[in-house]
């Protein structure tokens, strides 16, 4: 299991939920999002990132879908300063149609779903410590074992990892970081 830790922000103000990530570069990567558009980690550098791992066959109420939601109704209209990616962990399930329908079901305004084959993700997955037994299966994120799929990177708008969320984070404590950062 994950701890909980704070992490104050680089003018060191406001501390950060989550495990503490130190603020070293994020692994930059390159895949096609869910509307045929590249997206590097890269690119998105100037505005917070929220980096998830998903599967657009979550079974029932997909929590992590459910609780980006909160988060982006939440933070309402600044919530577009923020880029919301998921990377597929289904590289043969995640088809750009069903990505499309799963960010539209779930009301992910603005989310970009990352997509490729296994081989592309995998690559991914290893620099985000994203454990998949098979693509499809039980995923578990952060390097801990036992944690749950469902928890997310945030990254900052010079693209430094702030802090990891595991799956049990509660949507404010999203909702606290992200304010902080932008």
């Amino acid at each position: 299991m994950l701890l909980r830790g704070l992490l104050a922000n680089s003018q060191g103000q406001t501390p950060l939920q989550g495990t503490n990530l130190g603020g070293t570069a994020a692994p930059d990567f390159a895949l096609i999002d869910q509307n045929g558009r590249q997206v590097s980690l890269a690119s998105l550098r100037g505005h917070p990132v929220v980096l998830s791992f998903m599967d657009t066959h979550c079974p029932g109420d997909c929590a992590p879908a459910t609780k980006q939601r909160t988060v982006m109704q939440a933070l309402g209209s600044v919530a577009q300063d923020v880029h919301w990616v998921a990377v597929s962990i289904n590289p043969a399930g995640d088809t750009p149609a069903a990505a499309q329908n799963f960010v539209r079901q779930y009301q992910l305004v603005g989310m970009r779903y990352l997509l490729g084959n296994e081989t592309q993700l995998a690559h991914v997955w290893r620099a985000y410590a994203v454990a998949v037994d098979s693509p499809g299966s039980t995923a578990t994120a952060g390097g801990a074992s036992g944690a749950q799929l469902g928890g997310l990177y945030v990254i900052d708008d010079e693209g430094r990892e702030r802090v990891y969320l595991d799956s049990n984070f509660a949507p404010s404590m999203l909702e606290g970081d992200l304010r902080a950062l932008l």
